[in-house]
């Protein structure tokens, strides 16, 4: 934690619901589901910012004013933290997931059943960078599967089952 600072708040929401039923009685069945969770958690992150004695030895005019951007030390004057650190700060992390499902059974006839389903997963995950105002990274998977079954029972003791399916995932880094 940072010297003399208030611990931060882990903040965490995680809700959804589901509905399912007939469609047509004895038939067709429909299932939903839904959940979100949102998360905002403090990351703890120690590094090393320029000490008084590196910052007064900068004179080039552009690298003092990137100066600005670094905060100042922790420690008095020019120490450096046994882990080679002089400046440790909270920095905020952020996940955001939604996830849906649909899925459909079908009796077609006593010998033949129809299945499917659709599933979505869209996320957001924001990194905290190494001090609060800078840094990090944000990235947003998504990912997604359709699936389809159909049983033929030809006899109770033979059953055959056809599957198809096809997934997509994806991860884009901002």
């Amino acid at each position: 934690h940072t010297p003399g600072g208030v611990k931060p708040v882990l903040k965490r929401n995680q809700f959804g619901a589901t509905l399912g039923g007939p469609v047509w009685r004895d038939k067709t069945f429909f299932f939903l589901s839904y959940e979100g969770f949102r998360q905002v958690a403090p990351t703890v992150s120690s590094v090393l910012v320029p000490t008084p004695s590196q910052r007064s030895s900068v004179v080039d005019p552009i690298s003092k004013s990137l100066l600005t951007y670094f905060p100042q030390s922790q420690l008095a004057g020019d120490t450096v933290a046994p882990n080679g650190t002089n400046f440790t700060s909270n920095v905020r992390s952020v996940l955001n997931d939604d996830t849906g499902l649909v899925r459909m059974d079908h009796t077609l006839t006593t010998h033949d059943t129809l299945s499917g389903h659709f599933i979505t997963y869209n996320g957001r995950v924001v990194s905290g960078g190494p001090i609060p105002l800078i840094g990090g990274n944000t990235n947003s998977p998504l990912s997604q599967s359709v699936f389809l079954e159909e049983n033929h029972t030809f006899t109770p003791e033979l059953l055959n089952t056809l599957r198809v399916g096809y997934s997509f995932n994806q991860t884009n880094f901002v």
